[in-house]
């Protein structure tokens, strides 16, 4: 399980890092984003893609860890598919709890602008999601299932990726203006 833990935060830590503030960090151009003509999934598919690469990204520098053994690389790749898959998406819908206007212009010494409480709670998911995906399948079997398992709910996740990016567009349409409000400086 702690393999699991530093290898979701390895190949993820750019989608929890960045992905908490997916819509904060537009927070100056969020009304002409949500009143452009395009619809709102090309918008949620682009940020989509971006967490996307920053997965991809992460996945390949963490090839030196094959030194460790096979073993490794298999948890390292389940979790990348798991963060592709869910992870991405989660952190994309969890993003629109209350979120909060950053200046990107501010020095960012020092600078807590747009964290709260929700930012801590959201980690709790992203972390224990795969850990229990694991824990289930890995008494039922052994380990090497359990990895499976873990790369499988990834492949389900990116199978079901287009319902999910309509219910969000649906949500950043119904809560336009208020998004507009929260977000504008």
């Amino acid at each position: 399980s702690m393999a699991i833990l530093v290898s979701v935060f390895f190949t993820g830590i750019f989608i929890i890092q960045y992905g908490q503030f997916l819509w904060s960090w537009n927070t100056n151009q969020m009304d002409f984003f949500l009143t452009k003509i395009n619809p709102y999934t090309y918008w949620v598919e682009s940020r989509y893609r971006l967490l996307i690469y920053s997965v991809i990204i992460t996945a390949v520098l963490s090839l030196p860890y094959f030194y460790f053994g096979y073993e490794v690389m298999l948890i390292m790749g389940a979790t990348a598919l798991y963060n592709i898959g869910i992870n991405s998406m989660l952190i994309m819908r969890m993003s629109l709890w209350g979120p909060k206007p950053i200046e990107l212009d501010k020095s960012a010494m020092m600078n807590y602008q747009g964290v709260g409480a929700a930012q801590f709670v959201v980690g709790i998911p992203l972390i224990l999601g795969p850990i229990a995906v694991y824990s289930v399948f890995s008494s039922l079997w052994n380990n090497q299932i359990g990895i499976l398992a873990i790369a499988i709910a990834g492949l389900i996740g990116l199978i079901f990726r287009k319902p999910f990016f309509n219910s969000i567009a649906k949500k950043l349409k119904k809560d336009k203006y208020k998004l507009i409000h929260d977000l504008t400086i």
